[in-house]
């Protein structure tokens, strides 16, 4: 969807970006500014990123530093230089490079950087603009900041590995290195956040991203079990979801099941599945029949899934609204009709590879588009880039992008001054518009009296609808819809105002609100903003440089776009369900429901890079974010796998195809395990000394990687023996301290009260009105110069009514008192 008259332009075009960082996290944020027209030169060391020998590679390939898909994937779009930074000649580039540029991506400790002149006070003396983002496991300062990390050792400490797999079992890993890619997309938040402050006070800054913090950010729920009621948030396995919530097999893989929270739910259900009569029996039509029942309920349930296919089944439950989906793989995602008609898979020629799928762009935008070019050959772009930076030294005036500095001294918030309207609800709009709020916008939640955000939770609590929502001691109270602790986390730093969008009056008022306002976040189902007489077309006419994301699903377009889906849903619809689950099992959720907080993030990136692109075109932008692209956008190596080696990735549970040992083990105390995972001979040696078996080092079944993971089920005995008679805690920080890399698999209560977290001042603390003080999680980015604090706590509904409607759009009394009897606004629930 264009303005009339428009052009595509990149977003970030004039903008040189240096990414001296490796492996995945860095890399992505690089990949993001790429894609949306930065210059991006990446600085690898002469034997090149680690990231190109992680694979997969043709199979029939020789060159094992051009071919790797996880390189090809992180890098595309950029230009190589290779620099030796151990010695003096390569620093002196590496500055002379930096002196030019407007961002710094680095994944360096500070250490390192005090000691090579590379840390931001250093830099900032000949590039003062200068914005430095750093994206690290644990973050530059605190006491774990020089610990190691593999994707499951941040798993464990974000306290993500502790809820996911079955209760009476080891914590589980996810598939994939999602933690590394949320802490991309942090960074490249915080970049561009920076970005903009510097065009109001014309200082550069630097950002600080942890990785352990980026992923503790999604996880939620767990944390105000503990914050809210003090009990702890456990594995719950198949059977803690309302039936029949979670994973099936089927005639030919897996389904997701999911129901809705409607009263009807069970009738669409049995629409669905109308082939299977049994279902029709009145025992069935209520949950308490239901739990009475489950065994032969199962067993139905399973006998129809046998006869049907995993996507057939999809559509017949989508059909009735319900938010089903299957597990994908490879080969599912690559034909699917919604994302073929999306032209999502993006088709790369790489010198190595030929022509190939890679994922395409985690986000659309309007005027925006992404690009895709190839990843670069190793030191590919030496010559143009080392001559040219040696005569722009010489003659150092570097090109200012936007100048319009207004406030040359102070600091204020990246986004202050930012208005943003947020119709959405449950989690992955409102995660997005509170990242917005955070930054500083001024965020103000639509809501009606009769429709409000459903998490919330009800009005009226009683037993039955009191299962998964979290109130402070346990206590609904008598307005349980201002105390539920997973919307007040994840609405922090919003205003509350019900509007009936449905009276005319309503209609007048938000049309006004949007006129004066400039960004819309919605996820409705398809439709329902242009029936409100506010779809983007009609924003434009109110307000012609709005910014309108819209955030759903499966996308705006396509045969999918009005389809149903829950987080859980994404989880399986991109192939992340495919790859997490015990060996040779059925797969399992993450406990995460990670497609609503990948969507979030992303979504809150694309708004960045829209109101950046705002600030120099002027452009208003639909942005069209589909949480089950996004999704994929991070899972790469299902797709690479498949067309590089023909191979269908699958859950290796808590091991690890190029590592070993590499599990959870368990330890002194109650439901208590540490993750140990060794890249090396000399780790395991280290390991093996600490452990007090120095032999076993050199034992013939472990004395090298190949064997080790050839042994894994002998050694992961001995390593069991050893870990039971010790703390978790005490484990980690022993290996640790030997560098082997090595994490408690912290428990709610243990994250909240972790004192590297406390150190960093992770968690706030925030007081709410009907709530009460409590910690919530707070923001995985670190300004040297920009304040991001709480502002305020989580709003009551309705509770800024009269300050929105009579101080900022004139509403008189007597106008707001007719608007309160007739129930257009209010704050206490009806119907």
């Amino acid at each position: 969807m264009l303005a009339k008259g428009a052009q595509n332009m990149d977003a970030f075009s004039g903008l040189k970006v240096i990414e001296l960082a490796q492996g995945v996290a860095g890399p992505f944020c690089g990949k993001l500014f790429a894609g949306l027209g930065a210059d991006v030169i990446k600085i690898e060391p002469p034997a090149g990123d680690h990231s190109r020998t992680f694979g997969p590679f043709m199979s029939d390939a020789d060159n094992k530093v051009e071919g790797s898909g996880a390189f090809l994937y992180l890098n595309t779009g950029k230009r190589s230089v290779t620099i030796d930074l151990e010695s003096d000649n390569g620093k002196d580039e590496v500055l002379d490079l930096i002196k030019n540029a407007d961002v710094l991506i680095d994944d360096l400790n500070a250490k390192f950087k005090q000691k090579n002149n590379l840390d931001f006070p250093n830099l900032s003396v000949s590039n003062p603009d200068l914005i430095t983002a750093s994206v690290t496991p644990f973050g530059q300062y605190g006491p774990y900041s020089d610990y190691m990390a593999t994707d499951m050792i941040i798993n464990a400490v974000s306290g993500e590995l502790y809820i996911a797999g079955q209760p009476e079992r080891e914590p589980l890993k996810k598939g994939g290195s999602l933690g590394a890619y949320h802490g991309g997309m942090h960074a490249f938040i915080g970049a561009v956040s920076s970005l903009m402050t510097r065009n109001i006070n014309g200082l550069g800054q630097s950002i600080d991203v942890s990785l352990m913090e980026a992923s503790a950010s999604v996880i939620g729920l767990p944390i105000q079990r503990w914050a809210y009621m003090q009990t702890i948030a456990k594995r719950i396995g198949p059977n803690g979801n309302v039936w029949p919530t979670g994973i099936w097999p089927t005639e030919d893989g897996y389904i997701l099941a999911h129901t809705r929270p409607q009263i009807d739910w069970w009738a669409s259900f049995c629409k669905g599945a109308k082939d299977q009569p049994e279902f029709q029996n009145p025992k069935y039509s209520s949950d308490e029949g239901r739990a009475e029942n489950i065994d032969e309920l199962d067993g139905l349930f399973q006998a129809w899934l046998f006869d049907h296919k995993k996507e057939d089944i999809y559509y017949l439950m989508q059909e009735q609204g319900l938010p089903f989906g299957y597990v994908a793989n490879a080969k599912d995602l690559l034909k699917s009709p919604q994302l073929k008609d999306r032209k999502y898979f993006v088709d790369i020629n790489h010198p190595e590879t030929g022509q190939l799928p890679y994922p395409g762009a985690p986000f659309t935008m309007s005027k925006t588009p992404f690009n895709f070019k190839r990843a670069p050959l190793l030191g590919e772009h030496n010559e143009e880039i080392l001559a040219s930076t040696k005569e722009t030294t010489q003659n150092y005036s570097k090109k200012q992008i936007v100048k319009e500095t207004q406030n040359p001294t102070g600091n204020e918030a990246p986004l202050k001054g930012i208005r943003v309207i947020d119709f959405s609800h449950i989690w992955a709009g409102p995660f997005c518009a509170r990242i917005l709020g955070d930054l500083g916008a001024e965020v103000i939640k639509i809501e009606s009296i009769t429709r409000y955000d459903p998490e919330r939770g009800p009005a009226v609590v009683d037993d039955s609808t009191n299962r998964w929502r979290v109130y402070p001691d346990g206590k609904p109270t008598q307005s349980p819809y201002n105390r539920a602790g997973r919307f007040n986390a994840y609405n922090k730093n919003k205003l509350s105002l019900t509007l009936d969008l449905r009276t005319e009056e309503g209609k007048t008022k938000i049309k006004e609100l949007i006129s004066i306002s400039d960004v819309i976040v919605e996820n409705f189902s398809t439709g329902v903003m242009d029936r409100l007489g506010i779809g983007y077309d009609d924003c434009l006419k109110l307000r012609p440089d709005i910014i309108f994301m819209s955030l759903s699903g499966f996308g705006r377009t396509g045969p999918e776009s009005g389809f149903a889906a829950f987080g859980l849903t994404q989880e399986a619809m991109s192939g992340l369900s495919s790859i997490t689950g015990y060996p040779d099992e059925i797969p399992i959720d993450t406990g995460v429901f990670y497609g609503d907080p990948t969507g979030g993030v992303c979504g809150a990136a694309a708004v960045l890079s829209a109101l950046w692109h705002r600030q120099r075109h002027g452009d208003a932008q639909f942005i069209d974010m589909s949480q089950r692209e996004a999704f994929v956008s991070i899972l790469p190596e299902l797709v690479f796998n498949l067309t590089m080696q023909d191979r269908i990735l699958e859950s290796t549970g808590n091991r690890d195809l190029n590592m070993a040992p590499h599990g959870c083990y368990p330890c002194k105390g109650d439901d208590s395990w540490v993750v140990i995972t060794v890249e090396n001979d000399d780790q395991f040696e280290t390991l093996c000394s600490v452990m007090g078996k120095p032999n076993l080092a050199q034992d013939p079944r472990f004395n090298n990687m190949e064997k080790r993971l050839s042994n894994q089920d002998h050694l992961d005995e001995i390593i069991s023996m050893w870990t039971a008679d010790q703390k978790h805690i005490d484990v980690m920080n022993m290996l640790q301290k030997n560098s082997v890399p090595a994490a408690a698999a912290f428990k709610n209560f243990e994250l909240l009260e972790d004192p590297h977290m406390i150190a960093r001042d992770f968690f706030e603390t925030v007081t709410h009105p009907d709530a009460g003080t409590h910690k919530y999680i707070g923001m995985p980015w670190k300004f040297s110069s920009t304040p991001v604090s709480s502002q305020y706590s989580a709003p009551n509904l309705g509770q800024h009514n009269r300050e929105i409607l009579e101080d900022l759009m004139g509403l008189t009394r007597s106008e707001y008192d007719r608007f309160t009897q007739n129930k257009i606004i209010g704050t206490v629930p009806i119907n």
